[in-house]
């Protein structure tokens, strides 16, 4: 056997493989953690970024700086790439050029251009195999079904249990979120992963944990409120069944999951003060009912958002009007951003920058949702990135990171060699871990 040339090796299986090296694996351990805790929104370092951001965007510095490989097997960036660096950085340079608030437009482009071209890259380089993805799509959406369990937290020990949370007066709780909006975002993902991982070819494990993900989904969903995030759990279980369909007995299973957490929020939501149930809520946001203000007609808000943020890029279609926080409200009487994402990006950051936000979106979507492989694996991934976009069509979230993370775990699987050798004691065909 030829001995490699470059770099320390050990003996595996009667073949010869690299040693990885200590920051990489350290890397991944921060990127797990991460991706975790990146959906508990109110779990902050000093009030200013998130604990989960500040473990991602460490862990991608420690990958920046793992010794490279020779040049001859480094690959390099795509131009589709680059060119999409391109247009979301020049863009957003120009549209902090005209922010009334600079220095938190440019923190909100790092932002972007981190979740957007920096995150996808450290996944696919941190798990090149279906077991490391499969743990990274399960961490996540662990982190997701905790958001939810975090509302009953709010339920049985007061709504200040978590700093920063919010239970509105119409009792809408938020989890381990600052709103309702953002708790039914990250708990409709919740709900897809736990029902694409009930599907055909999971393992034990993967299916005792699914239902878990399930459970604190639906509740965390019934209790925010949340009519999109509703619509997005829905279009991700479509998805599911689309992609390959659920077994008789699995829907028996999902059933029971969802049965079990719609009887216990509803017993939460009859206890509490002006708590609507989900078909009140639906009725509410579409202003089906005839006594609710106005302003509860969120449809009909949302869609104003939007016909706003549509006229401010008419007004200002070079330069957007800032990045920053202030700057996305449209809606001053509601305090309310534009609530859809690309015309979010389009008013704030203008055409060049919203052009190079879509180029993002679609890259990272698009080639995943052409493979024509049904593992379990890729059901999970595609039906938390469908979630996601469906929401992001009704929310302001071409910042988010519950938006970005499912299209770079689904565009990960995309670029999964078509063979990756793996040990036979530990995962199963689909890449799932055995019980």
């Amino acid at each position: 056997m030829k001995t490699p040339q470059h770099g320390p090796y050990v003996q595996m299986r009667d073949e010869v493989e690299p040693r990885e090296d200590f920051l990489v694996r350290v890397s991944r351990a921060a990127t797990l953690a991460g991706l975790f805790l990146v959906s508990l929104l109110v779990v902050r370092v000093g009030g200013a970024i998130t604990i989960g951001d500040l473990l991602l965007m460490a862990s991608a510095g420690l990958l920046a700086v793992v010794p490279k490989p020779p040049l001859a097997t480094l690959k390099a960036p795509s131009v589709s790439r680059i060119v999409i660096t391109l247009l979301i950085f020049v863009g957003g340079l120009i549209a902090t050029s005209v922010s009334p608030a600079p220095a938190d437009s440019l923190q909100v482009l790092f932002r972007i251009l981190y979740v957007a071209v920096i995150l996808p890259w450290q996944i696919r380089r941190l798990f090149p195999t279906p077991r490391g993805l499969s743990l990274a799509t399960t961490a996540f959406a662990m982190g997701a079904a905790l958001c939810g369990f975090g509302s009953v937290l709010q339920n049985r020990l007061g709504p200040s249990i978590i700093p920063g949370a919010e239970v509105t007066i119409a009792g809408r709780y938020s989890g381990f979120t600052a709103h309702v909006s953002d708790a039914g975002g990250i708990t409709a993902l919740a709900v897809a992963a736990g029902v694409a991982g009930l599907g055909l070819g999971a393992s034990r494990m993967t299916k005792f944990l699914s239902v878990g993900f399930i459970a604190g989904g639906l509740i965390g969903l019934i209790l925010s409120g949340s009519v999109s995030g509703m619509a997005s759990a829905g279009a991700g279980t479509v998805a599911v069944m689309l992609l390959r369909g659920v077994s008789v007995g699995k829907l028996f299973l999902i059933g029971g999951a969802g049965g079990g957490a719609f009887y216990f929020a509803s017993g939460v939501l009859s206890g509490t003060q002006n708590a609507l149930t989900p078909l009140e809520r639906f009725y509410q946001a579409v202003g089906l009912t005839p006594s609710a203000a106005s302003s509860l007609n969120t449809t009909a808000s949302r869609l104003e958002t939007d016909r706003l943020g549509w006229e401010s890029f008419l007004a200002n279609p070079w330069t957007g009007v800032g990045l920053d926080t202030q700057s996305s409200i449209v809606d001053h009487l509601y305090n309310l951003s534009v609530h859809n994402f690309i015309l979010g990006a389009m008013h704030q950051g203008g055409w060049i920058f919203a052009l190079g936000i879509l180029l993002a979106a679609l890259s990272l979507l698009l080639p995943g949702l052409r493979l024509a492989s049904g593992d379990s694996l890729r059901v999970r991934a595609t039906a938390m990135a469908v979630a996601a976009v469906t929401f992001a069509v009704t929310a302001p979230s071409f910042y988010n990171r519950y938006f970005w993370v499912p299209l770079a775990l689904l565009a990960a699987y995309h670029s999964l060699p078509t063979k990756v050798p793996e040990p036979e004691n530990n995962t199963k065909g689909d890449g799932s871990v055995k019980l």
